[in-house]
């Protein structure tokens, strides 16, 4: 599929294994095609189920074990007008960027919200996803994170692996001293009753980093970095 290759080609995805592509993967490519594309949803859930059926033959000749596509649900009309800087939500961040960024960060006292960043990358979700995470969302005993129904970009509640270098940092928190409904990032970064306005880390990040390093780059295409680093 011509799309499929696009997508894996930009973000350098051609040497992957079959068996490491799972279902983060697959609702990405469904919102690069929609967003970054500007593919019809029609178009978008034909392709996917091109793929689908591709997967299907490949288990069958146990090339992988999972077929993501059999998972994601089917695009429908766009909730929202097609976003002008997608290439730029969507580019992932190099690794000079990334070190260049953290140092900054951590030179500018910005721990907290370093580790909120860092939650973004490992946890390969949205911002406002990991905003709107409670205390109770996150399981350290079962290695999971748990997004409810009508907190994701396509409403489905879903489950996230907690990576070690996530559980470290959400280990440092020490989440299990704040009751269950607090949210895990609130005031400066910390649990707290309050949730943050999606704003908040925008624009933390435009000044600390677009400003500051001249990376014209989004805080979401931490997920998307996150993401292509899990797999190579």
């Amino acid at each position: 599929n011509n799309r499929f290759m696009l997508y894996c080609e930009y973000f350098k995805l051609m040497q992957s294994s079959m068996f490491d592509f799972n279902l983060t993967q697959a609702k990405n490519l469904k919102d690069w095609m929609l967003y970054e594309r500007e593919l019809s949803p029609k178009t978008t859930n034909n392709t996917i189920s091109h793929l689908a059926m591709f997967w299907d033959r490949a288990i069958e000749e146990q090339l992988t074990e999972q077929n993501p596509f059999r998972l994601i649900t089917k695009a429908r009309h766009r909730d929202k007008p097609l976003d002008p800087d997608a290439h730029i939500r969507f580019e992932p961040i190099t690794n000079a960027e990334l070190e260049k960024i953290f140092a900054e960060l951590k030179k500018s006292n910005e721990v907290n919200f370093l580790r909120f960043a860092l939650v973004v990358f490992y946890a390969w979700a949205r911002p406002i996803e990991i905003l709107r995470l409670k205390v109770r969302d996150i399981e350290l005993d079962r290695e999971v994170i748990r997004f409810k129904q009508g907190q994701t970009k396509n409403g489905d509640a879903g489950y996230v692996q907690i990576v070690p270098p996530l559980k470290e940092k959400l280990e440092e928190m020490q989440l299990s001293k704040y009751p269950p409904d607090y949210y895990v990032f609130s005031d400066d970064y910390l649990p707290g009753k309050r949730m943050l306005s999606k704003n908040n880390p925008s624009a933390r990040w435009r000044e600390k980093v677009k400003q500051a390093l001249k990376i014209n780059k989004d805080l979401y295409a931490l997920k998307h970095t996150g993401n292509i680093e899990y797999l190579i």
